[in-house]
């Protein structure tokens, strides 16, 4: 309408003089002229804005449907929108009679229209297949597998047919790529002395090893009771730290609570430690030593034991990892030690359950540094103990022997408490606590080896 009055205007102002000239009478035929030609062009803008509305509703439903059938639900095809708008009132008659069929018509099709809706929509939703979980990015949520790839080194468990076949010439077989251990406490017949140390053969490849009766429950109690000096004003106190990790950005989770000990506060662990490994390596080689506590609801998800490429300075390559059991934890409470990739006889994740006075040992790195990916594992979550009353009636029936299992001062809520150290490839310069040293315990380890008869 502007175009046009502007070109009136225009035509007005090239033509005064002849329109100076004009008589009213011919001046108001013109004006109606253009009136006529802009009433023209308003009602063939106003058809064509409504044909295009049409246009863009029906491609609308067009798309609605193929992206249904793309997405594998069955779907009636659904009213137009142009169907929509007329039951709105476009194009309808205005006689009264008319009115009332189409309002009984609008609200018979608008009900039947949202009850197929909505039952089609909830059958879409659930034959929708479903897709990763995303974050509040709209990014996949990383998998255990995302941060932890698999290992591409094949693993090899154990047989039972190897449980009563393998011998000590196969163990060190086992064992030429790690640090060799005493295969003499190999037995594969049972122990002679209940008391003795004795090693069992868990996985071959990567070799895992237990050790029963590391520890006595004496000494399990001693190291138990350490987390707790008399004197905490002496240097020789332990120091303590919460989720110790080598970065704040591990992808690993720890809520245990750690003590690292004084080398000459822990002589019976390393004595024994050094008999284990044929006494061929040196307490320099051993990292600071520590007392970890899991209380319920506490735990070390999936993590490997191998030093970060920045701390291989000090030491280099952890490559022996070893787990003393202070206490006995119930079944179905958790705690134990889960080696994700490596499976057991009974073909399931391999698990190390706490038993008092046993020991885990397994190589976080082959002796030349190597680290060994397939050593990935975690520290089960503790959980409450549940009593029922037939588990009541049987812990009241248990007799003495047994209940010293689980040590003299336990209870069936009792936290998880393990004593370990780990081996380095060359001398390790102790950090904590202040003042720490391994020559301060090489007197001390001496006269424990000859006191426990380990020096032979």
């Amino acid at each position: 309408v502007y175009i046009i009055y502007n070109l009136y205007e225009v035509m007005m102002t090239s033509n005064r003089q002849s329109a100076a000239s004009m008589t009213k009478a011919s001046m108001e035929k013109k004006k109606q002229q253009y009136i006529i030609i802009c009433s023209f062009f308003l009602v063939l803008l106003s058809c064509c804005s409504l044909s295009n509305g049409f246009i863009i509703a029906q491609r609308h439903d067009q798309m609605e449907v193929l992206s249904n059938n793309n997405c594998g639900t069955k779907r009636v095809t659904p009213v137009s929108r142009t169907s929509s708008l007329l039951y709105a009132g476009f194009g309808s008659s205005s006689t009264s009679k008319n009115k009332k069929k189409n309002k009984k018509t609008k609200k018979s099709s608008l009900l039947s229209l949202e009850k197929t809706s909505t039952k089609k929509s909830s059958e879409a939703v659930k034959e929708e297949p479903k897709g990763p979980l995303l974050d509040r990015f709209g990014l996949p949520i990383p998998t255990i597998d995302d941060i932890f790839p698999p290992p591409t080194e094949k693993c090899i468990p154990m047989t039972p047919e190897d449980e009563t076949n393998l011998g000590e010439a196969d163990l060190n077989e086992i064992l030429k790529d790690y640090l060799q251990v005493d295969s003499s406490l190999f037995k594969k017949n049972g122990i002679e002395n209940e008391q003795e140390m004795r090693v069992r053969l868990l996985h071959k490849s990567p070799p895992v090893l237990a050790i029963d009766n590391f520890f006595t429950d004496t000494e399990c109690e001693e190291y138990k009771n350490m987390i707790e000096p008399k004197d905490t004003s002496s240097d020789s106190s332990l120091f303590q730290m919460n989720s110790a990790t080598f970065s704040p950005l591990s992808q690993s989770k720890r809520t245990s609570t750690t003590w690292y000990c004084h080398y000459s506060q822990v002589s019976t662990l390393l004595a024994k430690a050094r008999k284990l490994f044929q006494r061929k390596i040196d307490i320099k080689q051993i990292e600071e030593p520590q007392i970890v506590r899991y209380r319920n609801g506490e735990e070390f998800s999936w993590h490997y034991d191998e030093v970060p490429a920045s701390s291989l300075v000090n030491g280099g390559q952890r490559i022996a990892t070893l787990l003393v059991y202070l206490n006995t934890i119930e079944d179905g409470r958790g705690g134990g030690t889960v080696f994700r990739d490596l499976k057991s006889n009974e073909d399931t994740m391999l698990t190390m359950k706490p038993k008092m006075g046993s020991a885990l040992l397994f190589f976080p790195a082959k002796k030349d540094g190597t680290p060994d990916e397939r050593t990935l594992h975690k520290g089960e979550m503790m959980n409450e103990y549940v009593s029922y009353t037939k588990n009541r009636k049987k812990r009241n029936s248990r007799n003495k022997n047994e209940s010293n299992i689980k040590g003299k001062n336990s209870d069936d809520n009792e936290p998880k408490m393990i004593a370990q150290i780990w081996i380095h490839e060359r001398n390790y310069d102790a950090k904590v606590p202040v003042g720490n040293s391994q020559d301060d315990a090489k007197e001390l380890v001496a006269q424990k080896e000859k006191e426990l008869g380990l020096d032979d």
